[in-house]
Formats: C-alpha cells, structure tokens, sequence
C-alpha cells in the first residue's frame, strides 16, 4: 500500500510542481511533469526529514486501515501541493555541484537559481534574495554558431556577493562579478557584470548605481 501511495504522490507532486513553474521554464505542463518526477522523487528521499514525514504517514496510513479503508489518491492529492509550495521555494543549482557554491551564516536564498556552469558562487554571511532572483556564471560564444555556440567556459566568471547584501525579487547578476558588502540589488535589476562598490543602491538594466546607502557619501547624495 505504501508503495502505491508513493508512487501516487510522485505523480501529482510533479504536476503540481509543474503548474507552479510551467511559466518559466516550457510551455507544455506535461513534459515538464515528466521531466521533474523523476529528479523531485530523488531529491524528496534524500531529505531525512521528508523520510520522517513520509513515515509519520506511513504509521498513519497503518493505523486507519486496520479499521476503515484508506483513500491513497486522497492522502497523495494533500500532500503534493504542500510539498510542491516546499520545492518551488527551494534554491535550484545549475551546471555543477554545491561545492562550487560557498554561502555564509544566516543566508536566505528562497528559490535562487545558482548557474555554476562557468564559474563558483560565494556567498557572505546575513545576505538574503527575494522571488526568483539568478545567479549566472555560464556564458556561450558569441562569435561561434549551430553546436560550436552551444560550448562554455568552465571557469573564470565567478560570482562574489559579499555580507549583508540584498538582493530584490526577479534580479539577474552575470558572471564575472563582486558585489560589495550591504549593497542592495534592486527588484528586477540585470547585473552585467563588474565591480560594485559597498552600500550602494544598484537599479536598472543595465544596473547602475542609484545612491550610496552606507558610509561617508550618504550624506552628499
């Protein structure tokens, strides 16, 4: 019974994660149901407190059906969306593993993509992101075209974001990159790149600096 209910909830946590992200990602909530079943499940079994959770269920389950009959599809159609809301909040790590991502205490990344394709990540202590902000070292050639342009560098476009930094919802920083200490990215600012200085407010696309938030300039602006 429990593999049933399993197997149940894989299929309607992947449509739900589906129809939370179809938007972004490809037009068809069908193929993407497909294609984040298999990698949610994974993901999902690898968390010891999803194993708990799913074992909390599991006695649950075992108890009512000593005395009524359990509806599987029920239990499963309750859980996906809770878990689906828990994945669509969840940091997604592009073109590498998480040793190319170094993050400091206290760090609130909410639904971060982190492209480490063609670079490494670093991350200073008390910064936070909103809503689908990305990080994107991975870069392809201009100058190539058809296969060739689909190639990229493997390094040398790292992203450094120091301490304290802010970083609004829907803001796009690009790799090479140093963002200073208690900068402030505004929401839907495109970061091509570059040196920014501390304290500052950063807006626009390209982004550019607004003001100084923090220090001696303050006062002048």
């Amino acid at each position: 019974m429990l593999s049933a209910f399993k197997n149940r909830l894989i299929d309607r946590l992947a449509a739900a994660v589906a129809h939370r992200l179809g938007d972004r990602l490809v037009p068809s909530l069908d193929v993407l149901a497909d294609r984040v079943a298999g990698p949610v499940a994974d993901r999902l079994w690898q968390q010891p407190a999803f194993r708990a959770r799913l074992g909390e269920v599991e006695r649950t389950v075992r108890e009512r059906a000593a005395t009524e009959q359990v509806d599987d599809e029920a239990w499963a159609d309750r859980l996906a969306p809770l878990l689906a809301q828990r994945l669509a909040t969840t940091p997604v790590l592009f073109g590498g593993d998480w040793s190319r991502v170094e993050t400091g205490e206290n760090v609130h990344l909410v639904n971060t993509l982190l492209n480490v394709s063609s670079g490494r990540i670093s991350i200073g202590e008390q910064t936070f992101f909103g809503h689908n902000v990305s990080l994107i070292t991975g870069t392809h050639d201009l100058a190539t075209v058809m296969a060739d342009r689909h190639d990229y560098p493997r390094d040398g476009r790292d992203i450094v974001i120091g301490k304290g930094v802010w970083i609004a919802s829907n803001a796009i920083v690009l790799g090479p990159c140093t963002i200073g200490d208690h900068a402030v990215i505004a929401a839907g600012a495109v970061v091509t790149g570059g040196q920014l200085e501390s304290g500052c407010l950063y807006a626009g696309v390209p982004a550019k600096r607004v003001r100084t938030l923090i220090g001696e300039e303050s006062a002048d602006d």
